[in-house]
């Protein structure tokens, strides 16, 4: 081999943990390639050293034991339960009420009877409705066709 190893062979190295049979023949044959896996593997192991220099210079966390249930705490827990029913019957009776209310009477009453109207009403009611439809469908001028809106532009290609 002429060419020296690329820096995915030497990750592949690292990785694996030995050369596969083509790198381990290419650094037998290349000091180039040999002094640049022993530069690297140096600088590993001095990395590893000083990472662990630096752990062992680090106060120790110091670990507790979980707290224990004492009885004090175990006095408290009805109170938190009972808390908790409160707030669901306080939030869920209301809604339960609102959700199954009766309707009342007098609303339905009132509504039935607005429903009744006289040949009198009907009869104003659609001349209103006829000068609405008049004033709607008044002949102005639009502007559409003087900006070509409202038209399609059929071409050929």
């Amino acid at each position: 081999m002429n060419t020296h190893l690329s820096n995915e062979q030497f990750t592949e190295i690292f990785v694996a943990g030995a050369p596969d049979a083509a790198c381990e023949g290419h650094l037998a044959g290349c000091a180039q390639c040999r002094a640049e896996l022993e530069k690297f593997a140096a600088s590993v192991g001095l990395f590893s050293t000083v990472a662990l220099q630096w752990s062992e210079t680090r106060p120790q966390a110091a670990t507790r034991p979980a707290p224990r249930w004492t009885a004090a705490r175990w006095a408290f827990a009805p109170v938190g339960w009972a808390l908790a029913a409160a707030v669901v019957i306080s939030v869920g009776v209301p809604a339960w009420r609102y959700d199954h209310r009766a309707p009342v009477a007098g609303a339905l009453a009132g509504a039935a009877d607005a429903t009744v109207d006289s040949p009198a009403d009907i009869a104003q009611d659609n001349a209103l409705l006829e000068q609405v439809n008049v004033a709607l469908t008044t002949n102005e001028d639009s502007p559409l066709p003087e900006y070509r809106l409202g038209q399609r532009d059929v071409r050929v290609r």
